[in-house]
């Protein structure tokens, strides 16, 4: 029959199975599953009995896993070799530094002076300023033991007065390697151990101005430095990171100091963030080949990820279908004006079935892929992403539209912040390769102004390089306007007019619209020959349908458009002035935004 036990006796019972297979008490343990040297840690609070290592991927994670892997452990030879990290062909003598200058790959003299003492057994012991003591076995199933269970204990070793700069690693062997090669080095013990701010703000006190993190080169050590520079930072402290060149995930191999010293590796690598701020002449010429190049002018460059969203059939796929009609080299311009990029091939990712693509783009020369056709395999963005890539990597001038965004990127919550960039995130893939990236999106029904008019979160507009907007222009006209935003072109609007037979969209010249504009207003008032008396105010308001026409009648004075009398005219009590058509050739008008200095 099995009994029962509460809470404290499991607990008991635990602990003390742990030191027996550890060989000493200890806050936190060696794990008997995965063999890590102190990451196992068991507690009792008023919640109840827990369990938990802090390796990554280890299974024990709770009472009942560390229960087994412990009854796996006591079933094993009471003889094994050496624990997990000591080399197979490791010797070990009776002379406890030499151990450890010999398995840290250093000379002797590296680890003198250092808080570590002989333990015995060829074991060494690493001693705090807090007096913890951590011991180091050379056989047995832990590597690490804790001769005391004293805090605090994050830091090794302490100087009364820390240099400027200096490194922090996972680890004493780490810490001893950079040393040894000349690198004012200190441990913050592994990943799962606290530094916090406090911490840091102690270090500060004894002169510490930068601390660079070097932590271990995998998954657990990036998450770790992450923190321990927020912490720094939060105490005032300048921060860098830098871990050991060449890390393979799949063996393992560089993921600490120590192992990438062994390699024969001596070069250690500069800190991030080191000579980083440069003059713009600096910054220029290192970056002398990184400029805007479009694919489409005013839509996609290559490199980028741009936007274009529009209303619900609003005209998007029509404005693409132009743009794709460029491709593989026409004599035509884009809008009637503007370049599409020599060379330029392009491919489509639609979420139209067959019929309707081939009903709006079946004339076209690009390359489709079309999302129904993939919908019973579930493919990812990821998925999607790598396809593009493979296709775009035999292509250097490579434009590919994703149509619709949301459908491509399986967005669930278009408001959600954090879903948008990781999906925008993804699209960079491709235009890190060099690609032009463009998705096309919906606009809200209410429209908005300064981006804002884009479907889902602000965030989408902040996370893509240029964002082209298609708005109506009225509710019954053909003509839209087109609004860009973002890092490439200053924000701005553009007209755009639309001939049904060809079915295209041009650029309108707004100064010759506005004059054209401006010239038909004027038109409607009488000369001087139709109306000797002339017309006042409130015969323009008329004419024009406006309340208020001064802005339009001044205007029309300014371009020549329109004459006034030479002096008022009494009007009863009161006096006004008379106004004609001019009749004399006018000067074309200029609007200052589209004039050109010096000319």
């Amino acid at each position: 029959m099995k009994i029962s036990l509460t809470p404290r006796a499991r607990y008991a019972a635990l602990v003390e199975r742990l030191e027996a297979a550890s060989g000493a008490a200890a806050d936190m343990y060696g794990c008997p599953s995965c063999g890590s040297q102190d990451n196992l840690h068991v507690w009792l609070d008023d919640k109840g009995l827990g369990v938990k290592c802090f390796t990554v991927g280890c299974a024990v994670q709770g009472v009942a896993s560390l229960e087994a892997a412990l009854d796996a452990y006591e079933g094993t030879s009471e003889d094994a070799p050496e624990p997990p990290g000591t080399p197979a062909d490791f010797v070990v003598t009776d002379d406890a530094l030499d151990n450890l200058a010999r398995y840290c790959g250093v000379e002797r003299s590296a680890v003198e002076g250092l808080p570590v003492e002989d333990g015995g057994k060829g074991e060494y012991v690493v001693v705090f300023p807090s007096g913890a003591r951590k011991r180091r076995h050379w056989t047995g199933r832990a590597k690490y033991t804790w001769d005391a269970d004293v805090k605090p204990r994050p830091v090794w070793p302490v100087d009364a007065q820390m240099p400027e700069e200096a490194w922090f690693t996972e680890g004493e062997t780490d810490c001893i390697v950079l040393r040894s090669l000349g690198i004012a080095a200190y441990s913050l013990g592994s990943a799962s151990d606290s530094a916090g701010v406090e911490v840091w703000e102690a270090l500060r006190s004894r002169g510490l101005k930068r601390a660079v993190i070097a932590g271990d080169a995998d998954e657990a050590g990036r998450e770790a430095t992450a923190k321990r520079m927020r912490d720094a930072l939060a105490a005032g402290l300048r921060v860098a990171s830098v871990v050991p060149p060449g890390y393979d995930p799949l063996t393992g191999a560089h993921k600490d100091w120590r192992a990438w010293h062994l390699d024969g590796e001596t070069d250690v690598p500069e800190p991030t963030g080191t000579g980083v701020v440069l003059t713009m002449d600096e910054y220029l010429a290192a970056h002398e080949g990184d400029r805007v190049e479009w694919a489409v002018e005013g839509i996609a460059a290559f490199g980028t990820v741009s936007m274009l969203a529009g209303p619900m059939k609003g005209g998007k796929t029509t404005l693409m279908e132009n743009a794709f009609r460029l491709v593989g080299g026409t004599e035509d311009a884009f809008l009637g004006r503007w370049s599409v990029a020599e060379g330029l091939e392009a491919a489509l990712f639609t979420e139209e079935g067959a019929i309707t693509v081939r009903q709006n783009m079946g004339h076209l020369p690009i390359h489709v892929v079309s999302r129904r056709d993939r919908i019973p395999s579930r493919w990812s963005l990821a998925e999607a992403v790598s396809e593009a890539l493979d296709w775009a990597s035999e292509r250097p001038r490579a434009l590919v539209v994703f149509d619709t965004y949301d459908k491509w990127a399986g967005i669930k919550d278009e408001n959600a912040v954090g879903e948008n960039v990781a999906a925008i995130e993804t699209f960079y893939a491709l235009a890190e390769a060099g690609a032009a990236v463009l998705l096309a999106h919906h606009s809200r029904k209410g429209g908005g102004e300064y981006g804002e008019g884009i479907r889902g979160s602000g965030a989408i507009l902040g996370a893509v390089d240029h964002a082209v907007e298609l708005k109506y222009v009225s509710p019954t006209s053909d003509r839209r306007h087109l609004e860009m935003h973002g890092r490439l072109v200053e924000n701005s609007r553009r007209l755009l007019d639309f001939d049904r037979e060809t079915m295209t969209y041009s650029l309108v010249d707004e100064a010759d619209e506005y004059a054209d504009d401006m010239l038909a207003k004027a038109s409607l008032v009488p000369s001087k020959a139709e109306d000797p008396d002339g017309v006042n105010n409130a015969a323009l308001n008329a004419l024009w349908d406006s309340k208020d026409g001064k802005r339009t009648r001044d205007k029309l004075l300014e371009m020549g458009y329109l004459v006034r009398s030479d002096e008022l005219v009494k009007v009863g009590r009161g006096q006004e002035w008379r106004y004609w058509r001019a009749t004399l050739p006018v000067i074309k008008f200029t609007r200052p935004s589209e004039a050109t200095d010096g000319q």
